[in-house]
């Protein structure tokens, strides 16, 4: 299995090894909240069925879904892929999507959208090909449920915190999120890396300003930097990732 790029480059805070040997704790961590939610199974909902219902409540209705609670269903869910837009399966099946919309082929390309929906629904890219094939296929209702989908998983992301401390990182379940969000806040990332603070790991990514403000004149200032909690990809990896 390839690995992100960005969890592999030399300039990496931390080796694979490292983030591997963190996971089983967040792994911890994870299990403890789960046990404790009220998404969990002594609620009378197995984690399967609690995601199903929230992705069937986003299909029907995006704007009544809790999108926190259905993006934390997803990853603990047997599609969950947090390197999804990296991956070949992915690309090749935008590349169909996109394809089959261009060639005015929107019958097979809704077809696509509905058949791939609950593995490539975190995708923007998937969501806004979606929209365009329902558009031109006249079907305005699913049009507007795929536009809605990304803001509301953008909103999910800004609300989990402000990500200027690690008590308020943003909570991501995707490699692409952390550039993504900081994108649309208007940054461009310049550094990405692995921190260990009190026990966790998060991602710390420093972002490009310009110009940078500096509170001493003279002195380097220092470059605005926003915490992501990675807590649900680094489960994955270890769960999926074998340490050689």
């Amino acid at each position: 299995m390839r690995l992100h790029p960005a969890l592999v480059t030399p300039a990496r805070i931390f080796t694979i090894a490292a983030l591997l040997l963190a996971a089983p704790l967040t792994a911890a961590q994870n299990e403890n909240d789960t046990a404790n939610s009220p998404d969990s199974a002594s609620s009378g909902w197995s984690l399967d069925q609690r995601y199903e219902q929230l992705f069937a409540g986003m299909l029907a209705s995006p704007g009544d879904v809790d999108f926190q609670a259905l993006r934390a269903a997803w990853a603990r869910h047997e599609t969950y892929d947090p390197y999804l837009s990296r991956s070949t399966g992915f690309q090749n099946a935008l590349i169909a999507l996109n394809g089959a919309i261009e060639q005015r082929r929107f019958t097979e390309a809704a077809s696509l959208c509905r058949l791939q929906l609950d593995r490539y629904w975190i995708e923007p890219d998937w969501q806004r090909a979606c929209e365009k094939a329902y558009l031109q296929s006249r079907d305005s209702i699913q049009a507007t449920v795929h536009r809605s989908i990304p803001p509301r998983n953008l909103s999910a992301i800004l609300d989990s915190g402000d990500g200027l401390t690690p008590a308020t990182a943003f909570r991501v379940v995707t490699t692409g999120e952390p550039p993504r969000v900081l994108a649309t806040m208007g940054y461009t990332v310049r550094t990405r890396g692995l921190v260990q603070h009190d026990g966790a790991t998060y991602e710390l990514v420093t972002v490009k300003e310009d110009p940078i403000p500096s509170s001493v004149e003279g002195e380097d200032p220092e470059p605005r930097r926003f915490w992501f909690d990675v807590a649900p990809i680094l489960s994955w990896l270890d769960r999926n990732v074998d340490a050689e």
